[in-house]
């Protein structure tokens, strides 16, 4: 028993002296580990007064180190802000609170670990509160060249641009020392249709956006009620809708345009002595060269006479054949006027004929046959007739040479109350004749007509290019 507790003694004591001399082994050949501290931190960070985003740097340290400095900045958070231990690496990130303020604010930061000698500094600082107020631009461009204001208020730098090209500004940015600053956005002419564009202003990390708009090009003649003009000539004023400068033409020579102001055309009209009626177009042309675009309006005029037996040729001359006993009918009732016919080309036979005669209320008027000039009154009023033949030179040669007939009937300047009657042929005056009150007793306006009386059969034609009346006043 003695001897067994005996060698339970031993066993403990050579186990202690074994695990003695382990223990002291391993203390004295363990390695000393050195004291070392990297980190990536930099020496400043800048923080949003908005939207402050957190800031991380790494320590990787042997050592224990720390973090001050940020204790009497209320607005920033260090986690960690030390370490007891060495640790392999530790991630630190720095927070901050919103800025509610106006001022920057700074913080100076202090890294140190223990048994290091270098010492980093770190600045942190946080921005002010954004102030970023915008007056946008509340009206739409004109299609022109035109331009509108807006305001910018903000204690930042800022700036200003645009979505699209045809907008600009005559200040892009500024510093922003809180003062409402205004800005005069300008837009190009817009050759096209309405179109928008978007507005960025920018002020640290603040941005403020609206939409602006141009109207498209308008350029165009209104609805008229009527397009036609009076034969006898005339004004008729056209209405404009019109976004930009413009001006207006016409290539006929018997009407003028005239621009009355930004939303009115007239167009004046002369009588209408051909016997087709005519179409010319009044165009608006923008005043700006290099846009594409121009509005039409086509205008009419009526014919101031009617046919029998007439052809009206592609010229608007109008051709009287004597087989069909062609004639053409004034429309207007006249009494006292010129009326002078140009004729472009004829053919006289022996048994041809020319009348320019009124059978209104009586007889009047003349008509020349080969050999004959004949003049009639007879006023169906006061039974004054009188039939008067005159043998002039009216031989077919002449009247073939004819070119200008002209007939006048005007009140008489040297009787009173007597008419008179003129003819000339070619510029030349056949006969000029007063009568005594050839109107007495009607106030009727006299229907007349040209060409001939009766059909004839040798082949008598004439062309006549036009025919312009003048009324002369009573």
């Amino acid at each position: 028993m003695k001897t067994t507790t005996f060698l339970k003694s031993l066993t403990l004591a050579a186990a202690a002296f074994f695990f003695g001399a382990c223990q002291q082994y391993y203390i004295e050949t363990q390695p000393e580990v050195a004291v070392k501290m990297d980190t990536d931190v930099r020496e400043a960070y800048t923080i949003s007064g908005t939207n402050p985003q957190p800031a991380t740097f790494s320590i990787a340290s042997t050592t224990p180190w720390e973090i001050t400095g940020y204790e009497s900045a209320e607005w920033l958070s260090v986690k960690p802000a030390s370490s007891a231990l060495s640790s392999l690496s530790t991630d630190v990130t720095l927070t901050a609170v919103p800025n509610d303020t106006y001022e920057d604010r700074s913080v100076t930061l202090t890294l140190k670990g223990e048994g290091i000698e270098k010492v980093w500094t770190v600045t942190v600082t946080q921005y002010k509160k954004s102030k970023l107020f915008v007056q946008p631009i509340g009206e739409a461009f004109v299609a022109d060249v035109s331009s509108r204001t807006f305001t910018i208020e903000t204690n930042l730098a800022w700036e200003v641009r645009s979505a699209d090209s045809w907008l600009t500004f005559d200040k892009t940015s500024g510093t922003g020392t809180g003062a409402v600053e205004t800005v005069t956005a300008t837009a190009s002419i817009n050759p096209g249709v309405e179109r928008t564009t978007t507005v960025i202003v920018t002020a640290g990390n603040e941005t403020n956006t609206f939409e602006v708009s141009q109207k498209g090009i308008t350029l165009e003649f209104l609805p008229v009620e009527s397009a036609v003009l009076n034969y006898a000539g005339g004004e008729l004023v056209l209405d404009v809708d019109a976004s930009i400068g413009w001006n207006v033409q016409s290539k006929a020579d018997w009407v003028t345009v005239e621009k009355i102001n930004d939303t009115q055309v007239k167009v004046t009209a002369v009588a209408n002595n051909k016997f087709a009626e005519r179409k010319t177009f009044v165009t608006l042309v923008p005043e700006a060269s290099g846009l594409d675009l121009k509005d039409e309006i086509e205008l009419t005029q009526d014919v101031a006479f009617e046919f029998e037996g007439c052809e009206v040729l592609e010229d608007g001359s109008v051709k009287l054949d004597g087989a069909a006993g062609s004639r053409v009918n004034i429309k207007d009732g006249l009494r006292y006027f010129t009326a002078v016919i140009n004729v472009k080309e004829i053919s006289f036979g022996e048994k041809g004929q020319f009348w320019f005669f009124s059978e209104t209320d009586g007889d009047f008027g003349n008509w020349m046959t080969v050999g004959k000039f004949r003049l009639r009154t007879n006023n169906g009023s006061v039974s004054n007739y009188d039939n008067t033949y005159y043998d002039d030179d009216m031989s077919v040669e002449f009247l073939n040479t004819m070119t200008t007939y002209e007939f006048t009937v005007t009140p008489d300047a040297e009787t009173a109350g007597n008419g008179k009657f003129i003819f000339t042929v070619n510029d030349t005056t056949i006969e000029s004749h007063s009568w005594a009150s050839p109107f007495a007793g009607t106030d009727a306006a006299f229907e007349w007509y040209f060409g001939f009386n009766s059909s004839t059969s040798d082949g008598t034609y004439y062309v006549v290019e036009s025919c312009t009346i003048t009324p002369i006043a009573e």
